[in-house]
């Protein structure tokens, strides 16, 4: 389980929501539910698309980050269920 087979996941399947889907329910511990791929392809695309790392993405219903919070950083969900083998690094991220 790692980064080493969130790689092979990316390189397996051409659908994002379905890479997702298998990294969170099988790469990561504890699994994390199936519910959440939307908001962590949104995450993805804040960061992918605009270099936000700090767009607020709302959590489905019923799940909150750390007990308390529905709305949380694009950054909070990427690294919480380790999503970086999706980002992609802009040269500018390297200054």
């Amino acid at each position: 389980m790692g980064a080493m087979t969130a790689e092979a996941i990316k390189e397996i399947d051409s659908n994002l929501e379905n890479q997702i889907g298998f990294h969170l329910r099988v790469n990561i511990y504890p699994p994390a539910p199936y519910d959440l791929v939307p908001a962590c392809i949104a995450a993805i695309d804040a960061v992918n698309t605009n270099s936000d790392w700090y767009e607020f993405i709302t959590l489905p219903a019923g799940i909150m980050y750390r007990r308390k919070f529905q709305s949380v950083p694009a950054w909070a969900i990427i690294r919480t269920f380790r999503l970086d083998t999706w980002i992609i690094e802009s040269e500018l991220d390297n200054e």
